[in-house]
């Protein structure tokens, strides 16, 4: 699936120790943070447009996914639009070399498959 992928790892993450191991060991490119509280909890990196890579970690699986940053204004384009807003956008597309080089280093430093 575009957009998307998901890693198992061999010992569990939450999303503060997968940040914390982030910035010990990891090689990113991109400036990322911490976003959201509790369940809804994210480390994101903010992309051009309306989009960020999102990293959700829960137990031993970690998903990596392209996500709009503000769900309201998506939500009001594709309203005002009556849907065609989804036709037209290619930005999923377009990040998914950052999205599948993110999780290639997540992967790494994780020793996740």
């Amino acid at each position: 699936m575009k957009g998307y992928v998901g890693i198992k790892t061999p010992e569990e993450y939450t999303v503060e120790s997968l940040y914390e191991l982030m910035q010990r060991e990891g090689k990113f490119e991109l400036p990322y943070e911490i976003s959201g509280q509790g369940m809804m909890q994210t480390i994101q990196f903010p992309l051009n447009g309306n989009n960020v890579i999102q990293i959700a970690a829960r137990k031993k699986s970690i998903s990596v996914s392209v996500a709009k940053a503000n769900k309201l204004k998506d939500v009001a384009i594709w309203a005002i639009t009556d849907g065609w807003s989804d036709v037209f956008d290619r930005s999923k597309k377009d990040n998914q070399g950052l999205l599948e080089t993110v999780a290639a280093e997540i992967r790494r430093i994780t020793s996740g498959k």
